[in-house]
């Protein structure tokens, strides 16, 4: 048991610096109009490289382990409900402060319509290698450890989208990461929890697209520039969600 705990450790961590890795450097040598679709399939790119380099692709086991085999569409409800709330909490308070209107809604819903597709695809590469190969392989740390690890590392895989610009919207750039990274936690949680507790990568896919697609389509309809309102709502109701999980619910192991 000691030997198998410490082979997936070590598979976690060369699966976590390869994603880094090739995430900066990706930035650096693609084309401007093409490296994003690749960005963003990473994870999914590197979980298969994982696979190959031992051997575990010719496992079934180890490869029902993801979770792309169990659908589990009773949580996807859910998943979607937290995924809305942010930009809800973020446009209430946007038209509490006059920085929008009601009339705006229309755009809004209008603009996540359009963009699910798009996010749907790189929602499910981050999710079948974040969540599906590396999670299960930390996740007798337990929730807090695994959380804080997991919520960092894949906070710093973001960083470089910051540095041309794709996750920033303008103000200092260092403070705009400092809120990201603050944000990316309780996010982290909810994704873990949805993975571990339903065995399934599915219903995290669907949190991570819905909660993308919302905070695009919402910078995109709203004329508030304030940090502080763009992510306090979105750090304040995914707080909640996971209070809501923990007192609700109790995590299922996951079958590596």
């Amino acid at each position: 048991m000691p030997a198998q705990l410490t082979a997936a450790k070590s598979q976690a961590i060369l699966y976590i610096l390869i994603s880094i890795l090739v995430a900066m450097t990706s930035v650096a040598f693609l084309p401007e109009n093409s490296w994003w679709h690749f960005y963003s399939l990473i994870p999914a790119y590197t979980a298969l490289f994982m696979l190959l380099a031992t051997g575990a692709i010719n496992d079934p086991e180890a490869v029902a382990g993801l979770g792309v085999h169990r659908f589990s569409f009773a949580h996807w409800p859910l998943a979607f409900l937290f995924g809305l709330l942010p930009v809800l909490a973020i446009w209430f308070v946007a038209m509490r402060m006059g920085a929008t209107s009601q009339e705006g809604v229309v755009a809004l819903l209008s603009k996540m319509a359009y963009l699910v597709p798009s996010f749907a695809l790189t929602a499910f590469g981050e999710e079948i290698g974040f969540r599906g190969y590396w999670l299960p392989r930390l996740a007798d740390l337990g929730r807090f450890k695994t959380t804080l690890i997991t919520g960092t590392l894949w906070g710093i895989w973001h960083w470089p989208l910051f540095f041309v610009g794709f996750e920033s919207t303008g103000g200092d750039l260092l403070f705009k990461i400092a809120i990201f990274m603050m944000t990316i936690f309780p996010v982290t949680f909810i994704l873990n929890e949805l993975r571990m507790r339903t065995g399934s990568i599915w219903p995290g896919t669907v949190y991570h697209c819905i909660i993308n697609v919302s905070m695009v389509a919402f910078f995109g309809s709203t004329e508030t520039t304030s940090t502080m309102v763009e992510v306090g709502g979105s750090v304040v109701s995914v707080l909640i969600a996971a209070t809501w999980l923990v007192r609700t619910t109790r995590r299922e192991p996951v079958r590596e």
